[in-house]
Formats: structure tokens, sequence, C-alpha cells
């Protein structure tokens, strides 16, 4: 898993929704 990935993981773990995690993915 790229570091990446993990900040990823971390915003759906949070309850990020779909658009905040499309924004953090830019």
């Amino acid at each position: 898993m790229t570091p990446r990935e993990a900040e990823i993981l971390a915003h759906v773990a949070a309850g990020a929704t779909n658009d905040e995690i499309a924004t953090a993915l830019w």
C-alpha cells in the first residue's frame, strides 16, 4: 500500500463523503 492509498483509506475511515475524498485526491 502506498502512502497515498493509506491517506485515502484514512479519509474513508473518518467517514468522509465522496466529494471530500475526491477533493483530497486532487
